[in-house]
């Protein structure tokens, strides 16, 4: 419970933070260091996976640890949108702002699950000493123990797929991707927020084939997505 309240309070606090960026952003002028379009296209939304991390197996020799996932790595390409939106330099230098809070707050997120997964695997940490214990001790053979090491790896696998703050971290990363595009919408014009909406539908994290067509099935472009087919 206690770490879930930290979930929803770092919900809150990234929201603000992102919040003040859009609100603050546009007003700093030339004082804001210029992002060229060349940076803004390198730039890449986080998308984790909030997978399970999995376990590698305890020896005698050597202690159980996690292995996190890949997935804790991807990340999702906003090339095309901030192509599509044709962003002004300050709308450009405030964008840059906006994706480094959004950054910060998921791995602020992960960092808490990931955390938490170390609490889970304690205990069994524990287990895999008392049987290290037992074989210093002459009351385990090597050879008992390593079945027993090896149950304890699928009982903590199981133990992390089962960890209720995966939901949370999810519904946490959600939270932080919509202040995110709440932010930067409020920075755009009223067409540029229809590309960023169609955008989300279409195109942002979370949609599968990644959506070049319109909303009448046609293909879009890599300048316009959802705007119509490619030209020559």
């Amino acid at each position: 419970m206690k770490t879930r309240r930290m979930f929803t309070a770092l919900v809150a606090v990234s929201a603000m933070v992102i919040a003040t960026f859009g609100l603050t952003g546009c007003d700093q002028g030339s004082a804001t260091e210029p992002t060229t379009s060349d940076e803004l296209m390198m730039l890449a939304m986080p998308a984790p996976t909030m997978d399970a991390s999995d376990v590698e197996e305890g020896t005698v020799e050597n202690d159980m640890r996690l292995r996190h996932p890949e997935g804790d790595r991807a990340h999702h390409p906003l090339a095309r949108l901030f192509r599509a939106l044709q962003l002004t330099d300050e709308q450009k230098a405030t964008a840059r702002e906006l994706v480094a809070a959004h950054e910060d707050c998921v791995s602020t997120i992960l960092e808490r699950l990931r955390a938490s997964e170390a609490e889970i695997l304690a205990p069994f940490r524990e287990e895999r000493a008392a049987i290290v214990a037992k074989v210093k001790a002459g009351e385990l053979t090597r050879e008992e123990a390593r079945p027993l090491l090896r149950q304890l790896a699928i009982d903590a696998r199981e133990a992390l797929k089962a960890n209720p703050l995966r939901e949370d971290a999810r519904v946490a990363l959600e939270e932080c991707r919509t202040t995110f595009y709440r932010s930067l919408r409020a920075i755009l014009t009223e067409e540029q927020a229809a590309i960023l909406d169609r955008w989300i539908n279409h195109e942002g994290p979370g949609r599968g084939h990644g959506g070049r067509g319109n909303d009448d099935g046609s293909e879009g472009s890599d300048d316009h997505p959802g705007r119509g087919p490619r030209r020559g």
